[in-house]
C-alpha cells in the first residue's frame, strides 16, 4: 500500500504543463517508485533542448547545404574539381539528414508528439536515414582528405589522378555502402508498446546481437574509428608537408618552381578542407564516443532508474553537437575558404542576370584543384 501511495505522490507532481514532451500524463502514471520526481525535469528538459535547439538547428542547416550545392553547381565547380564533388555529395547527404531531424523536431514542438515514437514506419526510417546519412558524412569527408594527401604529396600529377569523374565514382560507391550496409537497422528497430518506445520490435536473440553487440562494433569501425583515424592521419600528413613546403620555399629551384605554383593553388582548398575535418571530429567525437562506450541507445532504455534519465539527458547533450555537424558546413566553408566566397558571390551574380568581376573570373581560374 506504502508503495502505492508512493507512485501515486510521484506522478501526481506532474500535471499537463510539465509533462515531457512526446509522454502524456497516463504514460507517467507506470513509471515505477524508483524514478524520482525531482529527476525527471532531466528528461523533460533533454526533449525539449533537442526539439526546440533542433529545430533552429535543421533549419539552418537545410539552408545552409542547399547553397553549397547551388554553389558547386551553378559555378561548374563539379565539372571542374574533384574536391567540390565531394563536397556537393556531402551537402546532399546532409541536407537528408536535416530534413529527417526537421520533421521530428516539428512534432516535438509545434504537436508535443514524438513521431518517431508514434509511428512504426517513421520509427524504422528515422534510424535507417540518420544512419546512412552518419555513415555517408563520415566516409565522404575520409576520401575528399584522401585525396587531399595525394594532391599535396604529388601536385604535378593532381589533374590526372584527381579528376572529377574519380570523384564521382567514389562518391557513389560511398553512398551505395552506406544504403546497404545500414539495412538491417529496417528489420530490427519498431515501436514497443509496452515501453513506448521506438527499439528493437522483437525481443529475440537475433534483435539482442543487432542491438547490443552488432551495432555498436558497426559503428565503431562505419562511423566512428574508420573516418577518424583516416581524418587524423590524413590531416596531419597534410600539416606535415604544408610546413615541409613553407620552410623549403626559400631553397626551391628550377622544376619545383612549377610545383611550388602549385601549392599556391591548391593550398586555399586544403585549408577549408583541414577546417571542416576539425569540425567533423568535434561534433560527432562525444556521440560516437558515448553510443560505442554504453554500447547500447539511452533513447530506448524505459525511464526507471535516476541513472536511465541521467543517460538521457547527456546524450541529448551530444544529440545536439552531433547535429551541428550536418548545419554548420556552409557557414565553416564560409569563414576558412576565400575561394568559396568568391563562388557563392559568383552564384547570386548569375541568379541576379549580373555579369562576374574580372576578380573573381582570373581567381577562379587559377584554382581548380
Amino acid at each position: 500500500m506504502a508503495s502505492d501511495n508512493s507512485v501515486t505522490n510521484a506522478t501526481q507532481s506532474f500535471d499537463l504543463a510539465t509533462t515531457p514532451i512526446g509522454y502524456t500524463q497516463s504514460d507517467l502514471e507506470n513509471i515505477p517508485e524508483r524514478v524520482v520526481p525531482a529527476n525527471m525535469w532531466m528528461f523533460k528538459l533533454t526533449l525539449q533542448m533537442i526539439g526546440y535547439s533542433g529545430l533552429g538547428t535543421m533549419c539552418v542547416g537545410i539552408l545552409g547545404n542547399i547553397l553549397i550545392i547551388m554553389t558547386c553547381v551553378i559555378s561548374q565547380q563539379v565539372k571542374e574539381s574533384s574536391s567540390y564533388t565531394y563536397l556537393v555529395n556531402l551537402a546532399a547527404s546532409d541536407l537528408v539528414y536535416c530534413t529527417v531531424q526537421l520533421t521530428r523536431n516539428i512534432g516535438l514542438v509545434a504537436f508535443q508528439k514524438d513521431i518517431v515514437m508514434q509511428f512504426r514506419i517513421w520509427c524504422k526510417l528515422w534510424h535507417y536515414m540518420t544512419h546512412v546519412c552518419r555513415c555517408i558524412s563520415g566516409w565522404t569527408m575520409a576520401a575528399v582528405t584522401v585525396e587531399r594527401v595525394m594532391i599535396i604529396f604529388n601536385p604535378l600529377e593532381a589533374k590526372v589522378r584527381c579528376t572529377p569523374g574519380k570523384a564521382r565514382v567514389a562518391a557513389i560507391v560511398i553512398d551505395i555502402a552506406g544504403l546497404v550496409l545500414s539495412s538491417y537497422m529496417l528489420f530490427v528497430y519498431g515501436i514497443d508498446t509496452d515501453q513506448k518506445s521506438c527499439i528493437s520490435a522483437h525481443r529475440d536473440e537475433l534483435t539482442t546481437f543487432f542491438t547490443k553487440s552488432f551495432r555498436p562494433n558497426f559503428e565503431l569501425v562505419m562511423i566512428w574509428m574508420g573516418p577518424w583515424l583516416i581524418l587524423i592521419v590524413s590531416n596531419a600528413l597534410i600539416v606535415a608537408k604544408m610546413v615541409h613546403y613553407r620552410k623549403s620555399s626559400s631553397e626551391i629551384m628550377g622544376n619545383q618552381d612549377q610545383e611550388k605554383a602549385i601549392m599556391a593553388t591548391i593550398r586555399p582548398m586544403t585549408i577549408l578542407l583541414i577546417t571542416a575535418s576539425l569540425a567533423y571530429l568535434v561534433f560527432t567525437g562525444p556521440l560516437n564516443i558515448t553510443l560505442f562506450v554504453w554500447k547500447s541507445d539511452p533513447f530506448s532504455e524505459p525511464l526507471v532508474t535516476e541513472k536511465a534519465v541521467m543517460r538521457t539527458f547527456y546524450l541529448g547533450l551530444w544529440v545536439i553537437l552531433n547535429s551541428l555537424n550536418y548545419a554548420v558546413n556552409f557557414i565553416i566553408y564560409c569563414l576558412s575558404g576565400r575561394m568559396f566566397r568568391m563562388l557563392v558571390k559568383k552564384t547570386f551574380l548569375i541568379l541576379l542576370g549580373k555579369s562576374m568581376p574580372k576578380s573573381i573570373a582570373s581567381t577562379q581560374a587559377s584554382n581548380k584543384i
